[in-house]
């Protein structure tokens, strides 16, 4: 029996390797299907000016080729693995969420200003698997901003006479997340063998430092420090009686986030890892960890709205709600995404 750790390194080679060839595939059956369409009405004419993020062919069609990944309404469906404890299952996924991205920009030479401002609303997923004790059914966050702001010429300014003015080298932010619910799959069961109980996270927000300070959309490198309130709500395995369990993080909330996309925005990673150390109503303290790394590439679009291959692999240890004793649980997952675009 080949160990959790071998079974999930050979997933994760699977999903790039399933990555690659379905963008492969995908791009050998459009130019395909390109090469043999109808062709255009005698007489169209090539537009020499073509909107922003089209192109057009030989024979002068419009095509959209660059695409905003953080603007677009999507479904999706996905199918993986997980493991909790010593157990090992497969599991499957339906994915939806929102998303806009709005960009504001200040000319005025090296004071140049802008403001990058993520937006994410009613994002998530439900489904996994039954058969992991303490596994969640339901995960899915009510709103989630990201707010950073780019200056060319950082800087800190000290006021007096005359003021005194340094080189600062971080980009600021803030990052917000607002009704975030996680529901196990034991939930509304009786708390014999896994607890019955939801957990609804209140209330998240982090100051953020950027020290890659780049300027191009959707690329960043997130450190921040924060607080977090959240409520484990339901039974414990040794009471039938209900219990609200609050945990508090007061400024003991660490974070990492990592976000690149290419200059398309076909291809999109990023990375998100925390670390908070919570005070518990039970008069105790928990750390918690969590880790996630997510893949998106587009490999086609229908009438311009993108398809998308996805790839998740994700970790969180740290107590199960009510529970006392921490877990790890791991999961990786294959996907495919339907997608609306919005700007």
């Amino acid at each position: 029996m080949w160990s959790q750790g071998k079974w999930l390194l050979c997933l994760l080679s699977a999903m790039l390797i399933v990555s690659l060839e379905m963008g492969a595939a995908a791009r050998t059956w459009a130019q395909d299907l390109v090469s043999s369409s109808i062709a255009p009405k005698t007489g169209q004419v090539s537009d020499p000016n073509p909107p922003p993020g089209y192109q057009q062919d030989a024979q002068g069609r419009l095509m959209r080729v660059i695409f905003d990944p953080a603007s677009r309404i999507h479904v999706g469906v996905g199918y993986g693995v997980i493991s909790g404890g010593q157990d090992l299952e497969d599991e499957w996924e339906v994915s939806y969420g929102i998303g806009y991205r709005s960009l504001v920009y200040l000319k005025g030479g090296e004071s140049d200003l802008s403001w990058q401002l993520d937006h994410r609303i009613m994002t998530g997923w439900f489904g996994g698997s039954g058969s992991i004790s303490g596994s969640p059914a339901l995960v899915t966050t009510a709103y989630r901003g990201t707010y950073l702001h780019h200056l060319i010429d950082g800087h800190l300014v000290f006021p007096g006479t005359p003021p005194m003015r340094l080189y600062f080298p971080f980009d600021v932010g803030a990052d917000v997340e607002v009704g975030r619910l996680q529901i196990l799959h034991d939930f509304g069961q009786p708390a014999s063998a896994s607890p019955n109980a939801l957990r609804l996270g209140v209330l998240r927000a982090s100051l953020l430092l950027d020290p890659w300070r780049s300027a191009r959309p959707g690329n960043s490198l997130e450190l921040g420090v924060g607080l977090s309130y959240d409520l484990d709500i339901g039974q414990t395995r040794q009471s039938e009686d209900y219990r609200v369990i609050h945990h508090v993080a007061p400024m003991t909330l660490g974070s990492v986030r990592f976000r690149t996309q290419d200059a398309s925005g076909l291809t999109v990673l990023e990375l998100d890892a925390d670390a908070e150390y919570a005070w518990s109503s039970e008069d105790r303290w928990d750390w918690r960890f969590s880790a996630q790394a997510d893949l998106q590439r587009t490999i086609l679009s229908i009438n311009d709205q993108p398809l998308v291959a996805t790839a998740r692999l994700s970790a969180e240890y740290g107590p199960l709600p009510l529970e006392t004793e921490p877990m790890l649980q791991i999961s990786a997952v294959l996907g495919i995404q339907a997608t609306i675009c919005l700007r």
